[in-house]
């Protein structure tokens, strides 16, 4: 008798989800995975985050050694036959100089990322790089007793960014609200 696999019951994120299908396709096609684009903000700072994204990595074909104990001297792939690969990174036009005087550091930190040394040299291509433009609207005005109602039940709070966040949110609910009534 055949032993069923038991049904995952807990759910799921999106994320979780659409990365199992993106991930593969990526990786095949540009040798990057949403990891690495998803920390790319942190990997290079909010200076080059806006204007550069990770293009492509270009992994070489892997050449076995001549002798297995010894790393080959003319490919750099040690034992195993690892060769590191080239990351391509776009860049909106002028901001490429400033970029390539951050390369190392830059580098070094895309390695960090992935925990060993996969990358050996940055290269830039310069191309516009879609930024998301925030859909945000503008922050509803709470006046009178709503806001000092609500800005009483937010003061214990000691993060000025969750202070913020529910300020916003309550300011929206309270604009729902009214533009509901009045119709």
């Amino acid at each position: 008798m055949t032993e069923e696999k038991p049904i995952r019951s807990e759910p799921r994120s999106l994320k979780e989800l659409v990365g199992q299908v993106i991930d593969p396709v990526m990786t095949r096609r540009a040798g990057i995975n949403t990891l690495l684009l998803a920390a790319w903000a942190e990997l290079v700072g909010q200076q080059f985050a806006i204007c550069t994204k990770p293009d492509r990595i270009v992994w070489p074909k892997p050449r076995a050694p001549v002798d297995r104990d010894q790393p080959d001297a003319d490919s750099g792939a040690g034992p195993t036959g690892f060769h590191a690969g080239v990351l391509t990174v776009a860049c909106d036009g002028p901001h490429g100089v400033f970029f390539m005087h951050e390369r190392d550091r830059i580098l070094e930190r895309v390695n960090r990322f992935f925990g060993f040394p996969a990358i050996c040299e940055i290269r830039l291509v310069q191309k516009p790089v879609a930024t998301r433009v925030s859909r945000m609207r503008p922050i509803p005005d709470l006046r009178g007793a709503e806001r000092e109602r609500l800005e009483a039940m937010i003061s214990e709070i000691d993060d000025p960014k969750i202070r913020a966040a529910l300020l916003r949110l309550a300011a929206t609910v309270a604009a729902r609200r009214q533009s509901r009534d009045a119709r």
